[in-house]
């Protein structure tokens, strides 16, 4: 009986240490991974959100084949029209944006001449003068690399979507198939696995699928909610490229504590070229938007909760944004909850 367990315990290292080397492979070659894997991230994302739909057919004795066939209709059907009254509107903002980039950092640089002018013109002693103006010069050009790094990064974001598109084609392609096999899928999957394992994984594996069905269908939800709050309020109060910006919001809104800063710089930085008090009801927009969010919205559609710590929270989006920028931000919270599911039930079988 001892041996049998020592040998085990001698299987689960060994496992840990095969996907250890794996984790290694994927990280040295995540560039080339990555490319290969979008459609299928996308395809099963779209079947996780078209999966309740079905289902709910399902209940009313629609067989699964027709449920997907009227629910993939009915999904091209919304992106079609999407493409055709969004996607010009956006393309729009985004070009000009850009094409406007360095005339805004002209405008930086005019702020930090009439800042320097302000200074000399005072009675101030000289040293004091050049103090202020050093000070204040460093300032607002760290400043201005910052602003306008993030709002390169997030127009890049942004107009990343448009090459993902054949993606997006194929990802539709592939949850169709994913969701209409999933039940053979995991009949194989299942076959593979050791008998004396098989309970443990296909539990573990149950309860990964609804850590990834919660947050994906819930940050969907909250995206496209707090993307429209922020466009509806920066266009009120005047702020130029409101659909882009209050996008750019919304998706920074996936990352917990950090993204509302990161998605109100680029709002921030536009609206304060027009003036400061613009600047300041953007701001005002982005913290109402929060409001609602954290009391209302996030409460009610995140109801169930990732079952991680603050702080393990925030050590996991430090750590993947290190070394995976902003997408490893987006993925920590749904990878870290989905690896404490995986290790408590190793440590169930190792003790």
């Amino acid at each position: 009986m001892k041996t049998k367990n020592n040998y085990k315990k001698i299987g689960i290292i060994a496992s840990l240490f095969v996907l250890t080397a794996l984790g290694y492979l994927i990280f040295a070659n995540s560039a080339k991974i990555a490319t290969i894997i979008t459609p299928f991230i996308i395809g099963i994302i779209i079947a996780y959100l078209l999966n309740p739909l079905i289902a709910g057919l399902e209940k009313r004795k629609v067989s699964r084949g027709i449920a997907i066939s009227l629910i993939g209709l009915l999904f091209i059907i919304v992106i079609v029209v999407f493409l055709n009254l969004i996607i010009p509107i956006l393309y729009s903002n985004i070009t000009d944006l850009i094409s406007n980039i360095p005339k805004y950092a002209t405008q930086y640089n005019n702020l930090v001449s009439w800042v320097q002018s302000q200074v000399n013109y005072s009675m101030l002693p000289q040293q004091v003068k050049d103090i202020i103006i050093s000070q204040v010069k460093g300032n607002i050009n760290y400043l201005q690399g910052f602003l306008l790094s993030i709002l390169k990064n997030s127009l890049g974001a942004i107009s990343g979507i448009f090459s993902f598109f054949l993606n997006f084609l194929f990802g539709i392609f592939i949850a169709v198939y994913f969701l209409k096999d999933i039940d053979l899928f995991k009949m194989q999957i299942s076959g593979l696995i050791p008998k004396n394992w098989r309970n443990m994984v296909n539990t573990t594996a149950g309860e990964i699928n609804v850590v990834i069905s919660n947050y994906i269908q819930g940050q969907l939800t909250v995206l496209a909610i707090v993307a429209v709050l922020e466009t509806i309020g920066l266009t009120i109060v005047g702020v130029k490229y409101s659909l882009v910006l209050g996008i750019i919001g919304g998706i920074a809104n996936i990352i917990p504590y950090f993204g509302p800063f990161i998605g109100a710089v680029p709002a921030v930085a536009i609206a304060i070229l027009d003036s400061p008090m613009k600047a300041l009801l953007a701001v005002l927009v982005f913290v109402i938007v929060q409001q609602i969010d954290n009391s209302y919205v996030s409460p009610k559609i995140m109801s169930q909760s990732m079952g991680l710590h603050p702080l393990t929270i925030i050590f996991v989006i430090l750590f993947f944004g290190t070394f995976f920028g902003i997408a490893g931000m987006i993925l920590a919270v749904p990878l870290a909850a989905i690896l404490k599911v995986i290790g408590k039930k190793i440590l169930e079988k190792i003790v």
